[in-house]
C-alpha cells in the first residue's frame, strides 16, 4: 500500500478511536476500521501512522470525520486546515 511516496504493509483493525482536546472533551468513534502499519519506508522519522480526515471516498479508506458526523459527535462532516 502507498501514501504519497511512502510505502507500507500491515493489516486492518477495528477499535475505539478518540481525539481529545482538554477543553472540549473527546471526539470518539467506536468500531472504527483503520490500517495498522507493521512495516514502512518513506515516512518521516517519528511518524507512526496516518489518520485520514478526507471525504468518505472508498479509495481514501474509512473517513474519521464522516463517522463522527454519523455518530452525532459533530453537526457537519467538515474539516478545515
Amino acid at each position: 500500500m502507498g501514501y504519497g511516496s511512502a510505502k507500507f504493509a500491515g493489516y486492518m483493525a477495528t477499535d475505539l478511536v478518540c481525539l481529545s482536546d482538554y477543553n472540549q472533551g473527546s471526539s470518539c468513534v467506536d468500531n472504527f476500521d483503520f490500517f495498522v502499519i507493521t512495516k514502512q519506508s518513506g515516512m518521516i522519522n517519528g511518524v507512526d501512522g496516518i489518520l485520514g480526515l478526507g471525504p468518505p471516498v472508498k479509495a481514501n479508506g474509512p473517513s474519521y470525520v464522516q463517522n463522527l458526523y454519523l455518530g452525532g459527535v459533530i453537526s457537519e462532516p467538515v474539516v478545515s486546515f
